[in-house]
Parts: C-alpha cells; structure tokens; sequence
C-alpha cells in the first residue's frame, strides 16, 4: 500500500468514530453552515419598565443597544409580578423546530452582577430554555453551572445555538465552545437579549450593551453521516500534505495580551477642527469621521485627510529620569520607555471589532505605519460595494461583503519573518510579504486614500486589543 492510501484509510476509521462529544480537529466558526436571518428594527421589541421612558432605560449609538435597568424598577407591564428588565426580544421570528442560532458581542460593565444578559424564551416547562447570567464577572446557566470567566468590561462573542430537533444548546464565547445543555422540551421560542434582573443576589444597577445577528440552519437536507465524514476525511487528507490545518486555531492563540489604556490612543484629526467633530467615543464604541476636503492633521503636511488612532508610548519621550522612570527601566528596559508600542522586531498582533457604514469608500481602517521604503507597511482600505483591499482598488482582494455590520479584524506582524497576515472573522483572508524593518506602529480609523474617496468616509471600533509573542 502506498502512503497515499495508508494516511486514507487512517482518517477514514478516525473520522468514522467521531461523535458529538470527540472532536479530532479544531472547531469551526460556529456559524459555519448557517444562513443569516435579516433583521430590521421591527423584529427588535423593546421591554422596559412600565412607568419609564424607554430613553431613560435604552439607547442606540453607532450599532450599539445599550440596556439597563435599576433593582427597585417596575416590572414591564403592570400586569406582571417578574423582575425588572430592560430587554430586546427577538420578535417575528420565532420558531419551534429546526437549529437556531443567536449572535451578538455583548459588553457588561462591572458590579453589573445577578442579571440575565441573554435567553431562550419558550419551553415545555417553565418559562425558558435557556438563561444566561453574570455574575461577579462570571456567566452562568441560571445561578448554577459555570460558562464563562473574566467577562467584564471588554466585548465578547456569544454564540447560542438550539438545535430544536435533537433538544441540545450549545453555547460559544468568542468562538469557543463553553457550554452545552439539553433543552426543556419544545414550545414556542424566541431569542431576547439585554439586562433581567434575577430573582435573588442582584446588584442595584444592571447593564449589558450588544450587536445582535440571528442565523437560521433551516430545513437543509444534510448528506449521509458516512458520505460526510468520507468527505471531510479526503479535504484533510489534501489539507495534511499539504502541511495545512482543516481549520484555523483563533488568531489570538500563543499571544500574550499588551495592557492599553487611554494613554495609548494618540488621535489624529484635521488640524483645525475641534476633535468632536470628527470623533466620538461612547458605549464602548470609537466613532471615527472626515470629510474628503477636510485638511490634513498637521499644518505642514501634504497628507490626505484623516481621523485615526496611533497606538503609541507609554510615557512622554521628554519624561525626566525620575525614580518612577528607573523603576520602569529596572524591571522592562529603556526601549520600553521611550517606544512604548512601537516595535521594530517581534511577533505583534492588533485586534478590533469594526464597522464601516454603506457608501464609505476609498479610505484606509487599518495600517501598519513605517517601512524600509515608504511610509507603510500595510494599509487595509474599504471600496464600494464593501470590499477590503490591500491599498487601493486595483490590487489584492482581502474580504468582501463587510458594508453595515460588525466584524472582527485581526492583522499579525512577524517583524522577524517579514510576514503580515490578516483574519476577518478569525478566518484567514490574507498573507503579504511585509516592506521591511522600521520603527512601526499600528493605526485605525479613516484615512482618504489618495484617489476615489468618497466625501464622507467613517468607521467605528470597539474592543481594540494588542497582542504580542
């Protein structure tokens, strides 16, 4: 038998024995094989308080449904004796068979504790199927089992999938799977997101911000378990001599995450505009505008017109060398001081979660800055009909499709191997030949690029992180 054949069969008998509860590989994104369900606003029904403005409980900013909700409110009709609640609840869509799955990147800021951030309502007995608490910090399934850790104050993915038909629920945060429970038997289900206070151990403010995405699995007549697996066995075995992976680990796996505070974010805007009327940071969210004749951000440059973020030092290069300075070279190094960020050598990674609204077109929402020749070693830069491309329209498609919603980007500098890789989505999309050392840094934001810029260019970000090795 030849090796061909011998690595064949090897996968046909492993692949063979895999069930629900082995995986051999690494899991797929979650929403692999699903079909995007459409919302409008009219699918989004609010539950607030009943004797409360819903602003005064709710708002919508820049793509984010911020909800919160006081222990002593009313419930949200009079009729009822539950607990108070600020809530979306999925409506026009429910269902009662098939393999539903919810989306959002959800935000709780801490001492947010004892409050229902997402559920599944319907079941054969009692109210939900599913409710999914935090608690200190922690996410729960009701105020039992543990789902998830260390959840305040930054954004994460939630991903809940009801497969109705065999009674599972599975339950992802950022694309790893956390969670899995039977459910409670059918009924008439709907998925609800936000802030619902539970019956005991709550804090006295209760808040939770989200972007929410539904996907449906449908009626799809699925292939033979034994044609699939036989099916999948030959993808990998090309995948395996190939020397490449079935599926990408999250592009975050091995980095160690670098602290960023506000301290970090050096904004760039039109040298003679007042920076709120070109930037906004609320909920989270990092609102980025400009205008195509907007002037550059500094008097004496001939650079198009900008709204970015350099990710930049930590401490002021003119800083004298004072004891709180020594320390800092004690325990880090000279370097660390005077560049901060910046990186010359080394693996760094930038992370962010981004939105780019139809009609903007012809500007740069990432960039590596610096490089042996020129100024950048990358540019990501959105066109109409929402494409990602590296630098202008002409060269290397990234992604497509990215108009209108959220996505998460990651970029991946081996300065030492002269490579950057870009993921959207955690999916590998792009891997370029970087242009040399240089002392670097990341950005992000709106920049014009140098033709076919519409007038009005935005983007927004929110969960901005950076990573190095």
């Amino acid at each position: 038998m030849n090796h061909f054949c011998r690595y064949k069969l090897i996968f046909l008998v492993l692949l063979g024995s895999l069930d629900q509860k082995f995986n051999l590989f690494c899991v797929a994104d979650p929403v692999d094989g699903f079909n995007p369900v459409t919302l409008t606003e009219s699918n989004f029904e609010l539950q607030k308080p009943y004797d409360i403005p819903l602003e005064q409980r709710y708002s919508f900013v820049n793509g984010v449904h911020r909800l919160w909700v006081y222990a002593d409110d009313k419930p949200h009709n009079p009729n009822s004796n539950t607990q108070p609640r600020t809530e979306i609840r999925i409506k026009g869509l429910d269902y009662t068979c098939g393999v539903w799955q919810f989306e959002g990147y959800g935000f709780v800021p801490n001492g947010t504790s004892g409050a229902t951030v997402a559920q599944i309502h319907g079941a054969a007995e009692g109210a939900t199927t599913l409710i999914l608490r935090i608690y200190d910090g922690e996410m729960r399934y009701y105020s039992r089992d543990l789902v998830a850790t260390d959840l305040y104050d930054k954004w994460f993915r939630l991903n809940v999938i009801h497969d109705v038909d065999i009674g599972m629920v599975t339950v992802f945060i950022d694309g790893v799977q956390k969670f899995q429970v039977k459910d409670i038997g059918p009924g008439d289900l709907y998925f609800k997101c936000g802030v619902y206070a539970a019956p005991a151990n709550i804090s006295y403010y209760m808040e939770s911000r989200t972007s929410i995405f539904v996907t449906d699995l449908g009626y799809w007549t699925t292939m033979s378990t034994c044609f699939f697996y036989s099916v999948l066995a030959l993808v990998f075995l090309v995948s395996f001599l190939e020397h490449h992976l079935l599926c990408g680990a999250d592009p975050t796996g091995g980095f160690i995450p670098v602290p960023l505070t506000e301290d970090n974010y050096k904004l760039q805007k039109p040298y003679d505009i007042p920076l709120e009327d070109r930037y906004s940071y609320k909920d989270g969210v990092r609102r980025f505008w400009v205008y195509n004749e907007d002037k550059p951000f500094k008097p004496d440059t001939t650079t198009r017109p900008r709204t970015e973020i350099r990710i930049t030092v930590f401490l002021s290069l003119s800083l004298s060398l004072s004891l709180s300075r020594c320390i800092w070279v004690f325990f880090f190094n000279e370097d660390s001081v005077l560049q901060g960020h910046d990186y010359s050598s080394g693996v760094w990674q930038l992370e962010g979660y981004a939105f780019v609204p139809s009609g903007t077109s012809g500007v740069t929402i990432v960039q590596i800055h610096a490089a042996a020749e020129g100024a950048t070693t990358l540019q990501l830069r959105m066109y109409e009909p929402g494409d990602m491309r590296y630098y202008d329209y002409r060269y290397n498609l990234v992604a497509s499709g990215l108009y209108d919603k959220w996505f998460r980007v990651n970029v991946i500098h081996d300065a030492d191997g002269g490579k950057v890789t870009v993921f959207v989505d955690g999916v590998q999309k792009f891997v370029v030949k970087d242009q040399g050392p240089g002392d670097l840094y990341f950005k992000c934001g709106v920049y014009a690029a140098p033709f076919n810029s519409s007038n009005y260019l935005e983007s927004r970000w929110k969960g901005i992180k950076l990573f190095k090795k």
